[in-house]
């Protein structure tokens, strides 16, 4: 799963604006965008005014339905994750076909089944203030 971003702040305006005005789950994207003024309407994200329309073309398939004000802050933080733009070059680093020698076996995760679209699944974290 993604790490979240920065912009997390803006992400629980955003939320809870959503919030606000819907009634969970949110099924589709018609509701979301009643709720957000619809498709005119315009979002406000790293001080920079985006129209739902616009932002309607990023949401991939699987997306809906929203289960909750956190799933949805899970899921924005997704789609953003995919569509950021690169903050710094790339420097390659050392070349090497497999891990080093001395490195112990990886410990393999336990495999979560994912949701539709490859949207990552919400575990709870309790955020501390």
């Amino acid at each position: 799963m993604p790490k979240v971003p920065k912009q997390l702040a803006e992400l629980e305006l955003v939320a809870a604006r959503v919030s606000d005005k819907v009634k969970y789950p949110i099924k589709d994207y018609s509701q979301l965008a009643r709720a957000l003024g619809g498709d005119n309407a315009t979002v406000d994200f790293e001080g920079k005014g985006r129209k739902l329309g616009q932002v309607k073309k990023m949401i991939p398939k699987g997306f809906f339905p929203v289960e909750s004000r956190e799933d949805l802050i899970a899921r924005i933080s997704h789609v953003y994750m995919q569509y950021r733009p690169v903050a710094e070059a790339h420097t390659p680093g050392e070349k090497r076909d497999g891990p080093p020698a001395e490195s112990p076996e990886p410990k393999v995760p336990k495999q979560e089944k994912p949701r539709p679209g490859g949207l990552p699944g919400v575990r709870g974290q309790k955020r501390e203030e």
